[in-house]
């Protein structure tokens, strides 16, 4: 049954990924080299295991980096955060976004400015929700330590706190063993998302807010974490060559 569920998973994304491809007016060929690139990616993040929650994250933020560079209105990201929802808590990243897309810079790009007070409130109210919806489920669910006893220092956030093992691990533990691909993709990936900030400076702060969740409460070389993060990278590139092909003079 699990692995019915992948490959219908996977194809599901894959399909998905043609068709909003499509909608950003990219070519047909260029779109399908992406879908075929796409399995290789999977293949690259997979490591030792990926999980269910882990595919359905990769359906509903090819969905959602979709809607961050295409500039889409707010009933898809609050569909969206009620559907991620009921996957995990990542959907909290989505009622981020709402939060940050309220704001915008002026024309000079000096001033930060609220240009929707309803965005705002919707994003911090789902925000709320969903903390107090996490908070509930994990109360119920949470798994404590294997003796039984309170796991009291995990037990506030749900999680561990991983930041400086992390720091450690991407800039020198990894540079001594194959693990240097995990620190080269992560670092490469900062630098070349950078390079969008002027055009498209909310979604490269969602995946800086992403990729430093990974840092904070993952583990570095848990590779299958990446799986959020690939969306963003898919459509920045064929964002960049969209913008290549519209400078170019006719």
């Amino acid at each position: 049954a699990l692995k019915i569920f992948i490959l219908l998973a996977i194809a599901t994304q894959n399909f998905l990924l043609a068709f909003l491809l499509r909608q950003m007016k990219t070519p047909k060929y260029d779109a399908a080299i992406a879908v075929l690139a796409n399995p290789l990616l999977l293949i690259f993040i997979q490591e030792y295991s990926l999980y269910p929650w882990d595919f359905m994250d990769l359906i509903i933020f090819t969905v959602f980096a979709w809607g961050v560079l295409e500039r889409k209105s707010m009933p898809l990201f609050v569909g969206l955060f009620v559907v991620a929802t009921l996957n995990r808590e990542s959907a909290l990243f989505i009622s981020m976004f709402m939060v940050l897309d309220a704001y915008e810079f002026d024309r000079i790009g000096r001033k930060f400015i609220l240009i929707s007070k309803r965005k705002l409130a919707i994003g911090l109210l789902l925000t709320l929700a969903g903390v107090l919806y996490v908070v509930a489920i994990r109360e119920i669910m949470f798994i404590r330590q294997p003796n039984g006893y309170l796991d009291a220092e995990h037990d506030l956030i749900g999680n561990h706190f991983n930041l400086m093992k992390n720091v450690e691990i991407l800039f020198a533990t990894n540079l001594l063993n194959f693990n240097i691909l995990n620190s080269l993709f992560l670092l490469g990936s900062m630098g070349y998302v950078a390079s969008f900030l002027k055009r498209e400076w909310k979604a490269v702060v969602m995946y800086y807010i992403l990729l430093l969740n990974i840092l904070m409460f993952g583990i570095v070389n848990e590779s299958r974490l990446y799986a959020i993060l690939l969306p963003f990278l898919v459509f920045f590139i064929f964002k960049k060559t969209e913008a290549n092909s519209e400078s170019v003079p006719i």
